[in-house]
């Protein structure tokens, strides 16, 4: 916001000045530049504090992480709104001019005064004919800038770009997650830890890994869960990432016998899920659904580019059902009588409790512990029937053998089973989604009949994300014409005022692969704001033009004029927006990684606007007037010879 937060003062302190240079006192100048400019500036400083307000009303964990900061850039705009029209204005007014100056100071004026001139010189000798060109073949001008945007639009929705979730940061910790199947003994888990931990340091010895880490942490949860932490130096102390290291680590492990699964992931900040991508299978009956998601962990695993490919279908012990024969009832037992002497049986039934100095004991009848552990000796049990009789279990019930589960998923009602996964390198997760949509998922609903899907983790925090946002974009630009449309008394200019808005776009896109970034939910979200920024330039020239023709000035003139005349304070307020934002986008620590994309959008975007806005705004305001002369008068803007204007009738060009 430090460079957004000047634009304002700028184009106030540069209208005053152009008042002082045509011999007004201070005091004048300061009333007369300051109301001249009040308007646009006023509607200007509306428009880029709509464009932030979206920004405020993100979902989820996400939008409590970034809220601070459309919050704090709201206030400041609105401050610097009010130190621009009444506090810069009193300081201008009052200025005193020093007579005894030291050589330090001349110096420093003299610097001032040659880039000025020189300044001047630039916009006199190659802007002023640059716009005469355009300005004379405007529709061949408006055509290439409509190509471009075609160009840079398509390359975008071509899928080279990639989109993610949140920024990649260099992470300090990994870890690798051990499953392994349920009823593993603490011996066996034990052995696959030191099996885990034992390849581990091998890799750390053959590929020097302990000058880049701090340790390897080993932890052991519950009987099939293990988890192995490398904890990594800072990124800056290191020559390695931790993407790297998790290649290093998953080919050095291989497979291990005993485990069901192994997952690799690196620390992730604010929105970031688990895995990249993770989809949500259902089905109405339960075996087809088994089927169903372990033919779709295999096909995933089968693309180059996805890496620990996992399900949550996890079983676990094996269950016996027991089922009434009509025998049984007709001997007058129930499911539930049936049920009870087996589980006193095999787990105890209390017979009674006693009271030991302060605690209460349970005592329990059971098996002797030789007829419990063999599940063979079912077949000898016997069960009490209601008159007394003994009759064995199996001829009263029907036992059926299965898994059981140790947790079951439900969405809506209906079992799930989700499968995740990371998709290597991240910026084709796009791609690799869009595959499993278009041939994946539909072969899979071929081969099970009813199989549904939706993607959830990341991606559905992506796709609330986006849409909040596109909302947001769409209420904020609606606004956005409402002002523009009540300051300037018209339906149409605001369109011309609001083209910058797609060039700013495709600054932001080509920003992000000059330097290498991928877009993501952070690029998105500074292109929100660079909406309401990017306006602020083509508003003002357009105010120009208007007052210029109020006076009675030909309408090829005034938008000539406001080209040039506004070419200053145009250009200030974008080296000034750039300058502010360049500190993050050229910062290397991890704390910035969030911002940068951010920072891209607007700094790339309102600098490749800005150089557009000042050619294509003039083109489109005279397209604009061709058209309303061609329908009410059947002729088109008169062009005039403008390249002749005085030097000294110019303000620009009079020495400071």
């Amino acid at each position: 916001v430090l460079g957004i937060v000047v634009d304002d003062a700028i184009v106030v302190g540069e209208n005053v000045y152009e008042y002082r240079q045509k011999g007004l006192s201070p005091i004048k100048a300061a009333i007369a530049g300051t109301k001249d400019v009040s308007l646009p500036v006023v509607f200007s400083i509306m428009t880029t504090i709509i464009a932030f307000v979206p920004l405020l009303f993100m979902p989820g964990e996400t939008g409590k992480f970034w809220q601070p900061l459309p919050a704090v850039v709201i206030v400041i705009l609105a401050v610097s709104l009010l130190e621009a029209l009444f506090i810069l204005p009193s300081h201008l007014a009052h200025l005193k001019k020093e007579t005894n100056k030291n050589k330090w100071v001349l110096k420093l004026e003299g610097w001032q005064r040659s880039f000025a001139k020189s300044f001047d010189r630039f916009v006199e000798n190659h802007y002023r004919p640059l716009l005469d060109l355009c300005l004379q073949y405007r529709y061949i001008t408006l055509s290439a800038a409509v190509a471009l945007l075609l160009i840079v639009g398509g390359f975008g929705y071509s899928g080279h770009m990639g989109m993610i979730m949140m920024p990649e940061v260099a992470a300090d910790e990994i870890e690798a997650g051990v499953r392994l199947p349920v009823g593993t003994t603490p011996d066996q888990a034990a052995k696959v830890a030191h099996a885990i931990s034992s390849s581990t340091q091998r890799m750390f010895e053959e590929h020097n890994l302990y000058e880049v880490a701090e340790g390897i942490k080993t932890n052991v949860r519950g009987q099939n869960f293990i988890d192995v932490e490398i904890v990594m130096l800072p990124p800056d102390q290191r020559d390695i990432t931790a993407g790297e290291v998790i290649a290093l680590w998953r080919d050095n492990i291989g497979d291990i016998e005993g485990v069901d699964q192994i997952t690799f992931e690196a620390e992730r900040g604010p929105g970031g899920a688990r895995q990249a991508i993770s989809i949500d299978l259902s089905h109405s009956d339960i075996n087809v659904l088994e089927k169903a998601s372990a033919a779709f962990v295999e096909r995933m695993k089968a693309f180059s580019n996805t890496r620990d490919v996992t399900d949550n279908y996890n079983k676990g012990k094996m269950q016996f059902d027991f089922t009434l024969l009509p025998q049984g009832r007709n001997l007058g037992l129930t499911s539930d009588e049936v049920g009870r002497q087996v589980r006193d049986g095999f787990f105890g039934a209390l017979a009674m409790r006693q009271l030991r100095g302060m605690n209460e004991i349970e005592v329990r009848v059971k098996l002797p512990l030789e007829e419990r552990k063999d599940i063979q000796n079912l077949e000898n049990f016997l069960i009490r029937t209601p008159d007394g009789i003994e009759v064995p279990l199996m001829d009263v019930v029907e036992v059926t053998q299965r898994e059981a589960f140790t947790s079951i998923n439900r969405r809506d009602g209906r079992r799930i089973v989700n499968v995740g996964m990371d998709v290597e390198p991240a910026n084709t997760v796009t791609r690799v989604i869009n595959m499993v949509q278009e041939e994946t998922l539909p072969q899979l609903r071929a081969d099970f009949p009813g199989i549904t899907w939706s993607f959830e983790g990341s991606q559905a925090d992506m796709r609330e994300s986006t849409n909040t946002l596109r909302a947001g974009f769409t209420i904020a630009m609606g606004l956005i014409y409402v002002l523009l449309a009540i300051a300037f008394s018209s339906y149409t200019q605001p369109l011309i005022v609001m083209t910058a808005i797609p060039f700013g776009i495709v600054g932001a896109v080509i920003g992000h692969i000059l330097l290498g970034y991928d877009l993501s939910l952070v690029s998105l979200m500074g292109v929100i704001a660079l909406s309401g920024v990017v306006v602020n330039d083509s508003l003002i020239m357009i105010d120009y033009a208007n007052k210029r023709r109020k006076e009675g000035n030909p309408i090829y003139t005034s938008i000539h004029e406001a080209g040039i005349r506004r070419f200053r304070p145009i250009i200030l307020t974008t080296m000034t927006t750039f300058g502010g934002l360049a500190p993050i986008i050229l910062e290397t620590s991890s704390q910035a990684y969030y911002l940068i994309p951010m920072a891209i959008s607007l700094g790339f975007g309102i600098v490749f606007a800005t150089a557009i806005i000042l050619v294509i705004v003039p083109c489109l305001y005279l397209a604009l007037e061709d058209i309303k002369l061609l329908i009410n008068k059947g002729r088109t803007v008169k062009q005039m010879d403008v390249s002749k204007t005085p030097k000294n009738e110019d303000p620009v060009l009079v020495d400071k």
